[in-house]
């Protein structure tokens, strides 16, 4: 998927962490108990594109949320970047998908990086570095790459959205009304404007069509 343009800072030990509790995650907190009360999504929208972006590194922090904490961010970064809410099941869809990629518990989310996803396709804004395991046609691989970092988890969910309606609309327009297993094959099988393939991840199919079946069933 590329990589994000390397800054010349790097961002220490209180840098994007120091965010998380700063006025980035604060203004994220009001904003998301005003959208009960009808935020209008120009609001929302204005909100998440003042928000600082800098393509620097920074240090990979564990931001662990409940499901529900989850389930808040989702909606209100569907909100924000489709101007509605989503439907139960495209929130459902969501949630297993997430659950997929970060554990159930939520216990791999780096940088409120919702969706394990890397920099490139467009985005210029904070990274960490990690090193995950790749199926390739070798067999399977370590890569060290470079990954989407988020101050809040608003932002994080709005970046999930955006990449689906942007990269992969196959895969969104099939949350309102499909299957896991529809959802994971429009992942998969994603071609981009020049009919090259562009899977969002490397896995088999049916192996992955089995875990999005599994986290379906938990997560209703």
């Amino acid at each position: 998927r590329g990589s994000a343009r390397r800054g010349k800072a790097r961002l220490g030990k209180a840098g994007l962490g120091a965010l998380h509790m700063g006025a980035n995650a604060r203004a994220a907190v009001l904003l998301a108990q005003r959208v009960s009360d009808g935020v209008p999504v120009a609001d929302l929208s204005e909100w998440l594109r003042d928000q600082p972006r800098r393509a620097v590194e920074v240090q990979r922090v564990t931001t662990r949320l409940s499901s529900g904490e989850v389930a808040d961010a989702l909606n209100t970064g569907h909100l924000a970047r489709l101007s509605a809410p989503p439907s139960a099941n495209t929130l459902r869809m969501a949630r297993a998908h997430l659950g997929l990629e970060h554990g159930l518990d939520g216990r791999a989310i780096h940088d409120f990086n919702f969706g394990n996803v890397m920099t490139g396709l467009g985005y210029e804004g904070p990274w960490f570095a990690m090193t995950a395991d790749e199926e390739t046609s070798a067999g399977r691989v370590w890569i060290r790459s470079k990954w989407r970092a988020y101050a809040s988890p608003i932002e994080g969910a709005a970046g999930y959205w955006d990449l689906l309606r942007r990269m992969f609309p196959d895969a969104l327009s099939v949350m309102d009304a499909g299957t896991p297993e529809d959802f994971a094959a429009a992942l998969k099988n994603q071609r981009d404007a020049h009919g090259r393939p562009r899977p969002y991840y490397s896995a088999k199919l049916g192996k992955y069509q089995d875990l999005m079946r599994a986290c379906w069933r938990a997560v209703g």
